[in-house]
């Protein structure tokens, strides 16, 4: 694969990234409306996690395997902020909301290691 190639990928991925923030944020406009403008701290910086973790894993994948990997914590990430927002909105809690970043961490050092190996 040629340099251009590479660049061409990585705009790609930074591309999809945005996108996906865009989405957060029209989720969260979308929660506030529809639970009467109550929302979360979590729910509201959700977009974050796709912007940063996005442009970050662009940048240092270098195969397709760790940029799945960093996508599937970057999802599992956002997913657990999501439901961390509903769940301090509902006045609950929950061990279940923990799992999401243990979970997105462990994929998060798997991406990290495997990077690494490969270069």
């Amino acid at each position: 694969m040629s340099t251009s190639d590479t660049n061409i990928d990585r705009l790609k991925t930074i591309r999809v990234y945005i996108l996906i923030s865009a989405l957060c944020l029209i989720i969260n406009a979308i929660y506030a409306l529809v639970n009467q403008g109550q929302t979360s701290n979590y729910i509201t910086s959700m977009f974050l996690i796709p912007l940063i973790g996005g442009i970050i894993a662009a940048f240092i994948s270098n195969s397709e395997t760790t940029l799945t990997i960093f996508g599937y914590s970057i999802l599992t990430l956002t997913c657990g902020s999501f439901l961390q927002g509903i769940m301090q909105n509902a006045y609950s809690n929950s061990w279940l909301t923990g799992i999401h970043l243990v979970l997105g961490t462990f994929l998060l050092i798997i991406g990290l290691y495997k990077s690494i190996l490969n270069r």
